[in-house]
């Protein structure tokens, strides 16, 4: 055993999905064999309050009508009482072996009667009437029957499915073992469980120790799994699988205490799990991934072997009636084969992913319509051709249209799907203005995607986006050359990056970069033509603005050209870009005022509040938006109100700047709502909008208040 779980087998994963498929159909192909040929009378025999059994249902050629009781049944080997001790579903809840034995030596009377054809029985009024058997077949077989041997193959299926492709894993040879364990005895137990009444004894014997191997061999494969899995805990696991065998054998030589007994090992067995579970917990701290396997690990196994103890181990253990028939029960260990399945896409349980669905589709696909034909033959009584032919037919006609149909509307969705949220990504990012807002965008588009924990770029030199740290980590270009992005601990911690993850943050890194391309483009386009607007004013109007300067003979004129070359040096530096800070703005603005004041004789009060003007940073359009407003409200001031005085006051605190102009001249009519708007003042105001900012007036102390205020971006680092 220790050979074979340390040499991988050099076999191709459809060879072993082919063993495992074979195993199966000689499996519950015999079932099947031995289910269909037990003998039948046609009765269906209940247990009477007053001893013996009595007929509940007959069929209408039978000898015997519904209500008759039984007494007992003569045979060439002597009387045997008909009691409901023979109707017991499972031999191994008879508790003693000495009941247990008296059961199987009157089911192999019985049989060996039937099968010479001299069973007779006696009718509680003391009169006797001879049965007549016959193979009970396929259509006559209940559907508890094709219950468990179905649960049996899916839950051998999947395991035999993750063996398949993890052919040199340990935990995946037990995990397909316990699987083993599970078709043994739910294949065994669904022949004598569903019996009508007759089986030979000595069959009853051979299947019910079936079942019991199976059933152990099961749990001794959890415990050995739980010691492999996810940590490996040592080279204690074959002690499960000898103390299994070594109880197995007591067991079918009788040699343990009762054949009940055997329930009790199971959960005994079964019980090491809990303390294999809890050093595999105390051993994931720390580990987040391996924390969150293990959790969904446990949480299927003993989601269905929990409650299968509690209904049907312990109430067998005690000699408590069960609550619910054992076979129906056996569904729940499929909680355990398709929950470990599932984790294989959320956790990738041994190292398996996604396509491991797929490739096991294709596989239980093929082996339905296999099925599928055998059934025609076998339960429609068709003939081979026939069945053969039909069950092309059907899968041609209906099954692979259906698949297709299904598969199709599926892919389109999620293409749509996809579709939409690449529209949406695309608008995003390409309605940013700036490369800050671009990365800022992107960084939104990720973490709402894929809602990681950590979202952090570094320099680093990456190509391609891939995963890494066991699914716990996505590495992709960033927007700077030389820099990386990395997602850590998808969907807040909950999941593992998968294979999809990587397309889609490869499209949205895709989108980014020619959303930055182009972005640069309009940059640069933008700068070319600022650049030769630049130079036809420089060259050509700032030329004649300068001889005019020269030219003017009166001082009015000369300081009006001065005035315009002002303006123009204004608009050329706003077409530079040319960013500044705010305490840089304030020393120009000042000079520019006190210029004024002494040109043109008004008095002039200049006052700033605030601290750090350094560290706020003013972009040229804000610059040179603000510095017009402030000209323009003198202006308006000398011009209109012949103000002889003027107060201008900066404020900036808590990223708002406000600017006031106060004069003392003749304000008009007391409500400023009715003072007459110009074009001065229009353009103030669709400077301070251009600003994001407000403006108003009001009027002051002796004349009126101009005030503008305009947000101010972050300070500079």
């Amino acid at each position: 055993m220790a050979g074979w779980f340390s040499s991988p087998p050099r076999v191709s994963p459809q060879t072993l999905l082919a063993l495992a498929a074979g195993v199966c159909a000689l499996v519950a192909g015999g079932a099947l064999f031995l289910a269909s040929q037990a003998p039948a009378l046609g009765l269906r025999l209940v247990e009477h309050e007053a001893g013996g059994v009595r007929v509940a249902e007959a069929s209408e050629a039978g000898p015997l009508a519904p209500g008759t009781v039984l007494r007992a049944a003569l045979t060439p080997s002597g009387r045997v009482p008909l009691e409901g001790l023979l109707l017991v579903d499972e031999p191994d809840q008879l508790g003693p072996w000495e009941r247990y034995d008296d059961f199987i030596a009157r089911h192999t009377a019985l049989a060996d009667a039937a099968a010479r054809g001299a069973l007779v029985v006696e009718r509680e009024d003391g009169g006797t009437v001879p049965l007549v058997t016959h193979p009970r077949g396929l259509a006559a077989l209940p559907w508890l029957f094709w219950y468990q041997v179905l649960v049996g193959c899916a839950g051998f299926l999947l395991a035999a499915g993750m063996l398949a492709f993890r052919p040199s894993d340990g935990p995946a040879r037990h995990f397909a073992l316990s699987g083993l364990g599970m078709l043994l005895f739910c294949c065994a137990a669904a022949v004598y469980s569903t019996r009508e009444f007759l089986l030979d004894g000595r069959l009853l014997w051979a299947l019910s120790m079936t079942n019991m191997f199976g059933a152990t061999f099961f749990t001794a494969a959890l415990v050995a799994l739980l010691a492999c899995y996810p940590r490996h805990l040592g080279w204690g696991w074959p002690l499960a699988y000898v103390v299994q065998l070594a109880v197995a054998g007591a067991a079918m030589l009788g040699w343990t205490p009762g054949v009940s007994w055997i329930h009790g090992f199971v959960l005994a067995l079964f019980s090491t799990t809990f303390v294999l579970a809890l050093v595999q917990w105390w051993g994931t701290r720390g580990r987040p991934v391996e924390r969150a396997a293990l959790m969904w690990f446990l949480l299927s196994i003993y989601l269905g072997t929990c409650l299968f103890a509690g209904a049907v181990l312990l109430p067998a253990f005690l000699g408590v009636a069960l609550p619910v028939a054992q076979g129906v029960m056996f569904a729940v260990f499929l909680f355990m084969f398709a929950g470990i399945a599932l984790g294989i896409t959320r956790y990738r349980l041994f190292e398996l992913d996604r396509w491991w669905f797929r490739a096991l589709s294709w596989f239980l696909g093929g082996v339905a319509v296999i099925l599928f034909d055998f059934a025609l033959a076998a339960v429609l009584q068709v003939s081979q051709l026939g069945a053969l032919g039909v069950a092309l037919a059907a899968s041609g006609w209906l099954y692979f249209p259906l698949r297709q149909a299904v598969w199709s509307r599926w892919r389109r969705r999620a293409g749509r799907d996809r579709g939409d949220r690449a529209g949406q990504w695309m608008l995003a990012l390409f309605s940013a203005r700036t490369e800050e807002a671009l990365r800022s965008q992107w960084h939104g588009l990720l973490r709402a995607e894929f809602a990681p924990l950590e979202l952090l770029e570094s320099e680093e030199p990456v190509a391609t986006a891939r995963v890494s740290q066991d699914g716990l980590e996505l590495t992709l270009p960033a927007l700077r050359d030389g820099h990386a992005l990395r997602l850590r601990h998808p969907a807040r911690g909950s999941r593992l990056f998968r294979r999809e993850d990587i397309e889609d943050a490869q499209v949205i890194a895709g989108m980014a970069r020619r959303a930055l391309e182009a972005q640069r483009e309009r940059e640069q386009g933008a700068l070319a033509e600022r650049g030769r607007l630049m130079r036809d004013l420089h060259d050509d109007l700032g030329a004649k603005l300068l001889s005019l300067v020269y030219m003017a003979r009166e001082s009015e004129t000369e300081a009006l050209a001065r005035s315009a070359l002002r303006d123009m040096r204004d608009v050329l530096t706003a077409l530079e870009a040319a960013s500044c800070s705010l305490a840089e703005a304030l020393g120009d603005w000042g000079a520019e005022t006190r210029g004024r004041a002494e040109a043109m004789g008004f008095q002039l009060v200049w006052t700033e509040e605030g601290t750090g003007a350094e560290r706020w940073q003013l972009s040229a359009r804000q610059r040179t938006n603000i510095g017009r407003v402030l000209r323009e409200s003198i202006t308006n001031a000398l011009k209109h109100a012949r103000a002889e005085r003027l107060e201008v006051r900066v404020r900036w605190s808590d990223g708002q700047l406000s600017l006031s102009v106060e004069d003392d001249g003749a304000a008009g009519p007391s409500e400023p709502s009715a003072w007459k708007t110009g074009t001065g003042t229009r353009a103030i105001r669709q400077r301070a909008a251009d600003l994001g900012g407000t403006v108003s007036w009001e009027a002051g102390a002796a004349g009126c208040r101009v005030e503008l205020r305009v947000p101010l971006e972050a300070p500079a680092a």
